[in-house]
């Protein structure tokens, strides 16, 4: 009995060992049989138009791939592809700038065998599908945005720096021309224009208009410049572009005036001396000032310079006086004189390019007798000028005070060298700011402010590099930078050109973090 529960026990041990290794064999060709899921899956963009790439998948005979627009919920599908016979995959057109995930899985000859999907979540980059806009493009009171027929475009949107913005429906010409004139604009003016198709924004383009020159008297390079504005004595002049070689000399404005170029992209260049003697608002807007002269024969003479870019005379009391995004170049002695008297309110100068003014004896901002209630100086380059005197001098006028002036987002180089100041400010109850500039090549330039209201002068977030007499001096704040072994420029200074080093702390040590110097070099 005993030997026959034996043999019984054995039967089931040696059935038990045959049984195992053939579950288990099972369970290795069910793992074999199942596919692996697709790896190293990757994305690669040109514009808005993804290429979906992954490692081929032994065994599979194709893959089957979504595209949903969410992160990685697969709620939003917006594309399915079947059976793809490669390891990669290109899905056209997409919405810039937007979140998308893509599911990929290898499909085995049996569909228990499919592997399960792969995922990955991407964005894509932000598109513009805008042409450039140019020159021709621009009128006084239109603009012609074109674009890349290809793309998906329903209206274009057109906002002003201060406006609502003004809708223009694009037609179906217009969609495969890839143009259109949107018409109805103000002219010199600042606008963004931006393309959609529906509520995506697929494109945006900035651009301003033109001078609208109805009212305006229109001046070309062949005519006598200051013959017609010494007839005129003031009024609303548009330049065109080109050099005015016909006369240089002294022109007076005995009312308000104002000079613009046409194109502020082509500035139009004059050798004039302006004197301003009458009260009113004065603006010169785009210009190139040029010292040098033009003899009677209409030839540039080089060794000759006009000694003022601006004088204000007795007769002035003036409201504005205004410098705006010109060039000035050579000339002898001041950029603006204010020695004999007068009265302006407000003197700004922003987003001008000053080089080799004041050569001569005199100072480069020179109000010794002038009262300026207000100067703002900003965004401007001034180079290798006031070399023999002050850059800026306000002297005491009796029964005159509270004098405000502020420099910000100015960049000097080799100005008031080698041992003048570049403020010489001695009117009473004075505030002065001075703040985000670069100061480079400084000699021992220096600061001198008298009888300032209390206060002031507030002089923080400035950068020196060889500057030793304005780096060390009391009145800087704590936020001031001082660096004399390298250069702030990555560009060549002498030349004229002040680009910032991409790594260096002029970027963004500026008050509130924004940049030093003006902004045109931090690009």
């Amino acid at each position: 009995m005993i030997v026959k529960a034996f043999k019984y026990l054995f039967l089931l041990a040696l059935g038990a060992v045959i049984l195992m290794p053939s579950c288990k064999e099972d369970d290795e060709v069910m793992e074999r049989v199942r596919l692996f899921r697709p790896v190293e899956l990757s994305t690669n963009f040109e514009g808005t138009t993804v290429e979906i790439t992954w490692l081929p998948i032994r065994g599979a005979s194709g893959y089957d791939v979504d595209l949903s627009k969410d992160s990685l919920l697969f709620e939003n599908i917006v594309e399915s592809f079947s059976s793809v016979q490669s390891a990669k995959i290109t899905i056209p057109d997409l919405e810039g700038g937007s979140r998308y995930s893509v599911r990929v899985k290898a499909l085995s000859e049996e569909e228990q065998f499919n592997s399960h999907f792969a995922e990955l979540t991407f964005v894509t980059p932000t598109e513009n599908i805008l042409y450039q806009i140019t020159g021709d493009d621009i009128g006084a009171t239109d603009v012609r945005i074109t674009w890349d027929p290809s793309k998906v475009v329903t209206h274009i949107v057109i906002t002003s720096e201060s406006g609502t913005p003004v809708e223009f429906e694009i037609t179906e010409a217009e969609k495969a021309a890839g143009e259109k004139l949107c018409e109805g604009l103000e002219g010199e003016t600042n606008y963004t224009a931006a393309i959609f198709n529906g509520e995506i924004r697929r494109g945006v383009a900035v651009f301003k208009t033109l001078i609208d020159i109805s009212g305006a008297t229109v001046v070309y390079p062949e005519d006598d410049l200051r013959e017609i504005l010494t007839t005129e004595g003031g009024g609303v002049f548009v330049l065109m572009p080109g050099d005015y070689t016909q006369s240089s000399g002294a022109v007076t404005f005995t009312k308000s005036t104002a000079l613009k170029a046409f194109n502020a992209a082509d500035k139009p260049i004059i050798h004039l001396l302006i004197d301003i003697d009458g009260p009113g608002t004065y603006l010169f807007q785009d210009i190139e000032f040029s010292g040098f002269t033009v003899d009677e024969d209409g030839n540039l003479d080089e060794t000759s310079r006009e000694s003022y870019v601006l004088r204000i005379n007795g007769n002035t009391d003036a409201e504005e006086l205004t410098l705006k995004n010109c060039v000035v170049k050579n000339y002898d002695r001041s950029l603006i004189r204010g020695t004999s008297g007068g009265a302006v309110a407000s003197i700004t100068i922003d987003g001008c390019y000053i080089e080799d003014v004041t050569s001569g004896n005199n100072e480069f901002l020179d109000f010794r007798s002038c009262a300026v209630n207000e100067f703002v100086i900003t965004n401007t380059t001034f180079t290798k000028s006031s070399n023999s005197r002050h850059f800026l001098r306000c002297d005491n006028i009796a029964g005159f005070e509270g004098q405000q002036i502020l420099i910000e987002n100015c960049t000097f180089y080799k100005v008031a060298t080698p041992a003048n100041r570049i403020l010489y400010i001695r009117t009473l109850e004075n505030k002065v700011t001075l703040r985000n500039n670069v100061f480079s090549e400084m000699g021992e330039a220096e600061y001198v402010v008298n009888d300032p209201a209390t206060g002031f002068p507030e002089m923080d977030y400035n950068y020196y590099h060889n500057a030793v007499n304005l780096s060390d001096d009391e009145l800087n704040g704590p936020n001031t930078l001082i660096n004399n072994t390298q250069s702030p420029f990555a560009g060549d200074p002498e030349a004229g050109d002040f680009s910032i080093d991409f790594n260096s702390p002029i970027r963004n040590s500026g008050q509130g973090g924004r940049p030093m110097g003006d902004p045109r070099w931090v690009n």
